[in-house]
């Protein structure tokens, strides 16, 4: 933090990128109010745009932090060759992620009930 790292945050859905710009805005406020100015304060980029197709240069990331990705996105090779393509060597991938149930489960079987409404409410996961 504030060592004029940057952050280059992709996600297909503009208006959850509002919300991550309204985010940052506040808490950028907070820190100057509490710590005063950064020397070297943090770039944000955000960009509307798909994982299997970022556009970001080879090696480019020292990090990528993925959450709740691969379930939304139609190839999840795709989507994990460009995170091997856009990492230094060295780099590291960081990722939440959530699965189905044990197949025949009560569990499973409500998930799969519920899988359409999901789909509708949570930007196709």
């Amino acid at each position: 933090r504030g060592k004029g790292d940057l952050i280059t945050g992709i996600d297909s859905n503009a208006e959850i990128l509002d919300r991550a710009r309204d985010t940052i805005a506040r808490l950028r406020l907070l820190e100057q109010a509490e710590e005063g100015q950064l020397e070297q304060p943090m770039r944000v980029n955000l960009v509307v745009g798909d994982a299997e197709r970022t556009g970001l240069p080879d090696s480019f990331a020292d990090a990528v932090i993925a959450t709740l990705v691969l379930c939304s996105v139609e190839s999840q090779d795709a989507v994990l060759r460009e995170i091997r393509r856009i990492l230094k060597p060295g780099g590291k991938f960081y990722f939440v992620e959530h699965v189905a149930a044990g197949a025949g489960t009560p569990l499973r079987l409500a998930q799969d009930i519920l899988n359409p409404l999901q789909r509708v409410v949570a930007g196709g996961c």
